[in-house]
């Protein structure tokens, strides 16, 4: 490889991990990746020259083919070995560098892989109005306290208070069974699984699981959804993905 080029470094597996890959999948419908090693850790990388780098993130649609890779590849990777996942944007100068980020961050990788091994993540999420009650008396409420144009038709007085009242105390309780269906569907998954944590977004949830899940984690997911949909709420699982949520980088330097 020329030090002419810079390289986008799309993830870290174990050094004695990538012969077996290799010999099992090879790199894909990534033709483009090359690797990087040392005696302990390999980074899978694009190779691109200077100018290359430079154009690739000033071109929208040159970005997004970049992540759809960058994706494809990391996710054809955890079928058959682990993998510490690097956020698309880092960016070495040269080979010498990509070496010398592999053996300085060795230790942060060691971590990294105690936690994550043999493991993948998947997203839970939960949908659902959490402030408006599917309650049909409640529907029938809202008409009457603020659609009918009719003021003759609508409560005055202490009727007002009392269903107004009434409304809130339904949506309070429709808000309760929101969470308490999302919190005893983590409960039951959380049997399965080695870690879950909260997103950013408040309804979703990552689980960090068995890179081949077991049926009893299928069939948990499977009775929820349907628990979930007489309930009037969405329980979508998508996965399995790189353990991004389980991989913190925060001490690579």
């Amino acid at each position: 490889m020329s030090d002419n080029s810079n390289y986008i470094v799309h993830g870290v597996v174990k050094a004695c991990d990538i012969d077996r890959f290799l010999k099992i999948q090879g790199l894909g419908r990534q033709p483009y990746q090359n690797l990087i090693t040392n005696d302990k850790y390999t980074a899978l990388v694009s190779q691109l020259s200077q100018r290359g780098v430079q154009t690739v993130f000033e071109d929208e649609d040159r970005v997004k083919s970049l992540v759809i890779a960058h994706n494809e590849l990391l996710v054809h990777v955890i079928r058959t070995v682990d993998i510490i996942p690097i956020r698309l944007g880092a960016v070495h100068s040269t080979h010498l560098a990509v070496q010398n980020f592999l053996q300085t961050n060795a230790e942060v990788f060691d971590s990294i892989f105690h936690r994550i091994c043999g493991r993948v993540e998947y997203q839970v999420e939960f949908k659902g109005d959490r402030a408006t009650p599917r309650s049909s008396l409640l529907r029938n409420e809202s008409v009457n306290l603020g659609i009918d144009r009719d003021r003759s038709k609508q409560p005055m007085g202490r009727d007002y208070l009392r269903m107004r009242g009434e409304s809130r105390r339904l949506q309070k309780n429709q808000k309760n069974e929101f969470d308490r269906f999302a919190e005893e569907s983590l409960n039951k998954l959380g049997k399965f699984s080695q870690e879950i944590v909260q997103s950013t977004a408040s309804n979703v949830f990552s689980v960090l699981t068995d890179r081949g899940p077991s049926q009893s984690f299928l069939s948990a997911v499977e009775q929820l959804a349907q628990a979930g949909t007489q309930a009037g709420i969405e329980l979508t699982v998508s996965g399995p993905w790189p353990a991004y949520s389980f991989t913190s980088l925060d001490g690579v330097q």
